[in-house]
């Protein structure tokens, strides 16, 4: 889902913000790593990595996220580090 004024190239390299973004949601702490904690995903990704995790505990495995949406300027800070 675009936002207005919003082109598909944008949100593909991230340039837009997660935080105001009405696809996208907060991860539970719960369901991260500290390297997440704050982090956002798509509504959709969310949903389906938290049933994931729910059959993966089932089955003794405590699955969690490390890593979550970037920005263009944090991936960016990323590649030139």
């Amino acid at each position: 889902i675009l936002l207005p004024g919003q082109t598909r190239e944008d949100f593909l390299t991230g340039k837009f913000n997660p935080r105001k973004h009405r696809d996208f949601v907060k991860i539970a702490n719960q369901d991260a790593l500290p390297s997440a904690f704050g982090a956002y995903l798509q509504q959709s990704v969310y949903a389906a990595f938290k049933q994931m995790r729910a059959a993966a505990l089932k089955d003794g495995v405590d699955l969690r996220i490390l890593s979550a949406t970037r920005t263009f300027y944090h991936q960016k800070s990323i590649w030139d580090a």
